[in-house]
């Protein structure tokens, strides 16, 4: 998971999947080997939660190319305002 992942802290990783395994939506097994083996899956809940989000993914995947181009064209316009207000000019 931490791979597929990018920047997730293992404390952070590892404190969500506590969460969702309280919230009973991950199931965690345990293997008692060397090295030791955890792995997780999801229980009932949270394939019905997968299928409920699953929309949710396809809006994302269809505006992202939006929204990044929104965001880019604020963060432009955020950053000329910064250098104009550093350069004594007024907006």
């Amino acid at each position: 998971m931490k791979r597929q992942i990018p920047g997730v802290s293992e404390k952070v990783l590892i404190q969500q999947l506590r969460e969702l395994e309280a919230d009973e939506i991950v199931h965690r097994e345990v293997y008692r080997e060397v090295p030791p083996k955890v792995e997780y899956s999801l229980t009932a809940l949270g394939v019905s939660l997968n299928a409920a989000l699953g929309p949710l993914g396809d809006w994302g995947r269809e505006n992202m190319a939006h929204i990044a181009a929104v965001r880019g064209a604020l963060c432009a316009d955020k950053a000329g305002k910064t250098k104009a207000g550093a350069m004594g000019g007024t907006l």
